[in-house]
């Protein structure tokens, strides 16, 4: 588990095709000395195992499953990503509870810039419309965001100076894919909303 609170903005150093899945080679900075073979790691929010590691890069491996529901397919060398690593029983809870099973992929289609910030809208499928609510949270690329505006499959979130700084969000433009990850409060709601209906 995760809060979405970014502690490195890490970046691909290399990816293998492994089968259908696919070996990345991720430099993680200081974040290194705190994790071992075997550990969680969120990539851009999705979770992810340690199976190798050398100073400063651990290698994770990305299975059908998760590559057909995030963007990591995507991925190119060179690219910076967001890493946090797991929530521990003594930390600070500063963002929402995050688990790091991307939902789906979004798409940036516009970014304003503001006075102190920046407004960015994501179009989702629209079949997912149910799970976010305004001022409800969201973790976009694994970042613990809060929902300003909702219209239909569109929605609206603010970026503050110190998120454009610390994250990846200084890098996605009009057209970027990010991944989408819903609450897991709200979504555990619906379905059983959904499970009334049915009995």
């Amino acid at each position: 588990m995760f809060t979405g609170l970014i502690q490195y903005v890490g970046t691909v150093k290399s990816q293998i095709h492994i089968g259908s899945g696919i070996r990345f080679s991720i430099e993680i900075g200081a974040l290194w000395s705190s994790i071992k073979i075997g550990d969680s790691i969120a990539i851009n929010g999705v979770c992810l195992t340690v199976v190798k590691k050398r100073k400063p890069i651990v290698e994770l491996e990305a299975v059908e499953e998760t590559l057909r529901k995030t963007t990591l397919e995507n991925f190119k060398i060179g690219q910076k990503i967001n890493c946090e690593l797991p929530l521990r029983p003594n930390d600070f809870v500063g963002g929402h509870f995050v688990l790091g099973h991307t939902d789906c992929v979004g798409k940036i289609i516009a970014i304003k810039k503001l006075s102190s910030s920046w407004l960015y809208s994501i179009k989702m499928p629209e079949k997912f419309v149910d799970y976010i609510i305004s001022r409800g949270s969201i973790a976009i690329d694994g970042i613990s965001l809060t929902i300003a505006e909702k219209e239909k499959n569109i929605f609206r979130i603010s970026i503050i100076p110190h998120t454009f700084a610390h994250t990846n969000f200084s890098t996605l433009t009009i057209g970027s894919e990010v991944n989408l990850e819903f609450d897991v409060l709200g979504k555990y709601i619906i379905q059983s909303e959904i499970f009334k209906q049915k009995v």
